[in-house]
């Protein structure tokens, strides 16, 4: 009998330690799916807060005769005190504009961002430079 209780209760505890282990990671797996999708949230909201400012500034560098690449970088270092969140989207859209074209950059800013206004932005860029290229 001794012997039997030798072999089973290990057995027992070790099948409980792993049902144990096992709920845990699964609780702060959640926690932690919870936690990036609020954060997630609170930076899509303060991009759309901050995406009124930035398209006036934008119209008023390329209005000022800047191009499309410095318009974006000057946005982005103006709205970097302000929009922090906005204001490194417009630089990272900058650097790709340099570095890949407008495509890849539109492309980008659409899929990383996420919000209906941005994609307004995308589709009217695509627009304009299909009526440039006629």
């Amino acid at each position: 009998m001794f012997f039997l209780l030798r072999i089973i209760i290990p057995t027992v505890w070790g099948y409980f330690a792993f049902i144990v282990c096992s709920l845990v990671s699964c609780m702060i797996g959640y926690y932690c799916r919870i936690l990036a999708k609020s954060q997630n949230c609170g930076r899509k909201q303060r991009i759309q807060d901050g995406f009124p400012d930035a398209l006036d500034l934008l119209v008023v560098s390329v209005e000022a005769g800047a191009g499309l690449d410095a318009a974006f970088a000057r946005v982005g270092e103006e709205m970097r005190l302000t929009h922090e969140d906005l204001s490194n989207e417009l630089q990272l859209m900058h650097r790709e504009l340099k570095a890949a074209g407008l495509v890849v950059m539109r492309i980008g800013l659409g899929l990383r961002v996420g919000l209906e206004d941005v994609n307004n932005l995308v589709i009217l860029l695509n627009q304009s430079e299909r009526l440039v290229q006629g």
